[in-house]
């Protein structure tokens, strides 16, 4: 019996739905598979309910997006077996979410004012149960023709953040680690305290309930 701990449905950034993705699973002959959406837990508990029907035990997980100061990088948190729709868990990560639609909502305007033929409506008929990511800005960059990939060369060229001395590609937009309403730019005043509504540092998880 196989186990898969890490996957994601179209909820957020996934290809497949989740009955897509227990088709594989039977496939494939996995019986245990973890369900890690980024920052929801929304229709979790549906899922492990229908994996008890075909026989898959569906673990309920989350991918969390977090900051890691002491590395000075981004970092996502797996978590299982957690309570689908737990407070906590809502209120950690539903500012991250509108944070992620607002970046990409700037990111498609970056793209626009570059000359890229895209709407937000069109990007926006692509987006998963939580909001726009990447993946969808670029399968509406696929439907206007400009590429025949999702992951190929023009999504390093315009999402790429710019390391090893290199520009930033024309649509990276980072929500960043600050979420507090002092207009900072950096990470200080979060070391100083959590903030609400930014990307959580491991030793704030640490300390949540």
């Amino acid at each position: 019996m196989k186990v898969e701990l890490h996957c994601h449905t179209n909820v957020s950034d996934g290809s497949s739905s989740f009955e897509e993705l227990l088709e594989v699973a039977k496939r494939e002959s996995i019986g245990h598979l973890a369900i890690t959406n980024h920052d929801t837990t929304i229709r979790l508990q549906e899922m492990v309910e229908r994996g008890k029907e075909i026989g898959i035990e569906i673990i309920p997980g989350i991918e969390v997006s977090g900051y890691d100061f002491a590395r000075g990088r981004r970092v996502h948190i797996l978590g299982y077996f957690v309570e689908p729709g737990h407070k906590a868990l809502e209120d950690l990560c539903n500012p991250l979410i509108e944070k992620r639609n607002a970046a990409s909502e700037k990111m498609v305007e970056r793209l626009i004012h570059a000359g890229y033929r895209i709407t937000w409506d069109q990007v926006s008929k692509f987006r998963g149960g939580t909001g726009v990511y990447k993946q969808h800005i670029m399968l509406a960059l696929r439907e206007s023709g400009y590429t025949d990939s999702i992951y190929g060369d023009l999504y390093r060229k315009i999402f790429s953040r710019g390391q090893n001395g290199e520009e930033p590609g024309i649509a990276f937009y980072s929500y960043g680690v600050c979420g507090c309403h002092t207009g900072c730019e950096g990470d200080s005043c979060c070391r100083r305290r959590p903030c609400p509504c930014s990307p959580w540092t491991i030793r704030e998880l640490r300390n949540y309930p």
